[in-house]
């Protein structure tokens, strides 16, 4: 060993620790955390898509990784998950509630890995959807990968909107409908007071209901 340079056999405290604990370690893995984050010089376009696109890919598959994790979680940890996990995670509530939804949709068989949104947000506004909804998203190729969050949003309100007509479709049509037996039941009521009309008003009745 004389000659050599004694901080390339340094062994770090972190690293010393793992290997007391019989861990294996990686001796190549700190100076891949850096190299991983660096980036080379590309010389064309489709380099450039290319590497973006690899990058944006490992991405999507951590969040969907990170879900799974919130799930299993939250089945081993039941009864501490809220009070002592959610708080430490470096996002809040609703965002571990989006992860967890889209994972689950996933390993349940309602969306592919392979038609997974790159962002969770969108993918959350695909898992979501009703049933017969998702079939309609899957008709109009809004269960993509490069699917936009505002494609999502904008199906979803036409959806809405298309709901809300229906609804004043059917008030209206039931307006029609009470306004006619109101028409037929005020008829009929002067038809019986034309023929019992002076044993109605002897009794009392018609003057009380006539005011």
């Amino acid at each position: 060993m004389t000659g050599q340079d004694p901080k390339r056999w340094a062994v770090s405290k972190t690293r010393s620790v793992a290997l007391s604990r019989g861990a294996i370690v990686d001796v190549e893995t700190e100076r891949y955390q850096v190299l991983s984050n660096s980036i080379r010089d590309l010389t064309s376009e489709v380099e450039v898509v290319e590497e973006i696109g690899k990058l944006w890919k490992e991405a999507q598959e951590k969040f969907l990784a990170i879900g799974r994790y919130l799930v299993r979680a939250k089945e081993r940890f039941h009864r501490t998950f809220e009070a002592t996990i959610l708080p430490q995670l470096p996002f809040g509530k609703g965002v571990a509630y989006q992860l967890r939804a889209v994972a689950m949709a996933v390993d349940e068989g309602l969306l592919l890995e392979e038609e997974l949104p790159n962002s969770y947000a969108t993918a959350y506004q695909l898992v979501t959807l009703p049933a017969d909804h998702m079939q309609l998203a899957r008709k109009e190729n809004l269960v993509r990968r490069d699917v936009l969050r505002r494609e999502v949003e904008a199906f979803k309100a036409r959806l809405r909107l298309g709901s809300d007509s229906d609804k004043e479709a059917r008030l209206l049509q039931e307006w029609r409908h009470l306004r006619s037996e109101m028409t037929r039941m005020g008829n009929r009521l002067a038809e019986i007071e034309g023929e019992i009309g002076p044993k109605l008003r002897e009794s009392g009745l018609l003057g009380r209901e006539g005011g």
